[in-house]
């Protein structure tokens, strides 16, 4: 795991709900922030619906986004971390688009994407079982499975 020298936020981007957490540089959770992943309002993006819930959490610690090591993002579906491109996350309508681009333009800091399933099974090795366990499946039931 990269050094963090300040902060970083991630982010579980799920069918139904947002989670945004700050992380401190003892990889403590400091501050969460949570919201729908459906809008209300007419021309608010899902972009926007992330921005929002990093910003609160950061807000709620009396942070900035100059504070920002980096911002991870867990999304269900199908994408590549490297391209940084969901190939297609049925649940939440994205396919082809490249999820990371705008939340690193906002806060201009690294942003890096990975499934969320995938990222929930590296979570639960790093913190409870790398000195349990030779082998770890993780089966994920939300709006969707992973």
């Amino acid at each position: 795991m990269p050094e963090i020298k300040n902060y970083i936020a991630v982010v579980d981007l799920g069918g139904t709900k947002i989670l945004s957490a700050i992380i401190n540089q003892n990889s403590e959770i400091i501050s969460i922030a949570k919201k729908s992943t459906k809008s209300k309002k007419k021309n608010e993006t899902i972009f926007d619906r992330i921005i929002q819930t990093i910003e609160e959490a950061l807000a709620a610690k009396n942070l900035n986004s100059s504070q920002l090591d980096g911002i991870v993002l867990g999304i269900p579906g199908s994408l590549n971390p490297e391209t940084r491109i969901v190939n297609l996350a049925p649940n939440l309508g994205l396919k082809n688009v490249n999820v990371a681009e705008p939340i690193e333009k906002h806060f201009n800091t690294k942003v890096l994407i990975e499934n969320d399933a995938n990222l929930g099974t590296l979570g639960i090795y790093h913190f409870e079982g790398k000195e349990k366990c030779k082998n770890l499946i993780a089966l994920f039931v939300g709006t969707g499975v992973g």
